[in-house]
């Protein structure tokens, strides 16, 4: 009993790890899922271009700011996985020519 559900639990923790890792240098100090929408804060002037957030609005309807510092994804996504796969991508394209 547990094998299986240890071998998850120890995956979502390395997952969240290296969540955290990829997101220092974007300026992201908080990420906020549910299975209604993931919010990603930033912190004050962060060191990606404010164009990409802007492009990122424009893109989809999905996007949309939360306030000053703060980038809200407005999905339906249940299954925990898929949502840290959805953050990575997200960091991946605000990361892009930034690191």
């Amino acid at each position: 009993m547990g094998g299986s559900t240890g071998n998850l639990s120890t995956r979502l923790l390395l997952d969240c790890h290296r969540l955290r890792i990829i997101a220092k240098p974007l300026g992201i100090t908080r990420i906020d899922d549910s299975a209604e929408s993931i919010q990603i804060q930033f912190i004050p002037n962060p060191p990606i271009d404010p164009a990409k957030n802007i492009q990122l609005i424009q893109s989809s309807r999905e996007y949309s700011l939360s306030g000053q510092d703060r980038l809200k994804i407005q999905a339906q996504i249940e299954d925990l996985n898929k949502r840290v796969t959805r953050v990575k991508e997200l960091m991946q394209k605000l990361g892009r020519n930034n690191l």
